[in-house]
């Protein structure tokens, strides 16, 4: 999406849709004209060629001249806007990565393993909306997708027979991931008996609502917004956060950095190091809880 057309809409959506005060839309404008013109600058026209590095670069830069409150509010301000360009679009949040405290940027909360399970037994597998809903969330966190791959997902990108999935990410990049046995056995349930049923427009389209429509990002983010609500967690869920959560656990059972990159689709390395960020975040945690010396007196 052009960035100045995201603009403009994003304007729309405070004033009309939100029902933001003057001031606060300002505010956010202010803000965003900032960015906007470090992008351009950097010949950055185009919401797709948005990078968490170069959102971070932008903020590092803000940093040297403005207080940390304002540059705490501009980094909102871009990740608020960048959430508009997603829920429109599809397109992958580049910053959903960020969120901020006074002097911090760091990492989103990411599902536990027993709050994976939560989710996903919170679903009615004998109806069958449901077991497609669940088998949507299923498969972006046991294969890590963007939002967009899952929805753009076709019959033949997903191979059962060899327990694999043929994504096509960013910049039409194909990249192998393998899918964990009892997600094989749940795509294949969905595929053979409940898309055939909703199929009346015989696409070649993986997921498909029961109208046998494409399955939109839209609905599976507010699909995972109610689920989140449903099962009392006390963070914001997104798609990407599963795909955060993703990553997080791959790393927390050992597995190297380089093939988490592969997994995840990242051209750059970079990118991918931010996941041990969450896992040193944990052990600094660990030990302020756990170790004698570090208990207050």
């Amino acid at each position: 999406m052009k960035l100045d057309q995201a603009f403009q809409q994003f304007h729309l959506h405070l004033e009309i849709n939100q029902g933001k005060s003057p001031r606060t839309v300002r505010s956010y404008e202010n803000d965003l004209k900032q960015y906007l013109a470090y992008l351009k600058e950097k010949h950055i026209l185009d919401s797709q060629k948005v990078t968490l590095q170069v959102v971070q670069d932008f903020l590092s830069q803000q940093s040297t001249i403005k207080s940390s409150n304002s540059v705490v509010h501009m980094a909102t301000s871009i990740r608020n806007f960048h959430e508009d360009i997603e829920f429109s679009t599809g397109e992958e949040n580049p910053v959903s990565l960020i969120q901020v405290r006074k002097n911090e940027t760091y990492l989103p909360s990411f599902l536990s393993v027993e709050e994976v399970k939560q989710l996903l037994n919170s679903f009615t597998r004998d109806d069958p909306k449901q077991e497609l809903n669940r088998t949507i969330l299923e498969l972006i966190y046991a294969c890590g997708l963007r939002i967009s791959e899952l929805c753009s997902l076709t019959v033949a990108q997903v191979q059962l027979e060899t327990g694999i999935l043929r994504i096509l990410g960013k910049g039409n990049k194909e990249r192998i991931v393998p899918i964990p046995n009892q997600v094989v056995k749940d795509l294949d349930y969905y595929l053979n008996l409940i898309r055939p049923i909703w199929n009346q427009h015989k696409t070649n389209t993986f997921f498909i609502n029961h109208l046998g429509n494409r399955i939109t990002a839209r609905s599976i983010q507010l699909l995972l917004k109610q689920k989140a609500m449903e099962c009392g967690f006390q963070k914001d869920i997104t798609p990407h956060s599963l795909r955060h959560t993703y990553a997080t656990h791959l790393l927390q059972a050992g597995a190297d950095l380089r093939i988490i990159q592969e997994l995840l689709g990242h051209s750059n390395i970079k990118t991918t190091e931010i996941y041990t960020h969450v896992q040193n975040r944990q052990l600094f945690e660990a030990y302020q809880n756990f170790h004698p010396l570090s208990k207050k007196k």
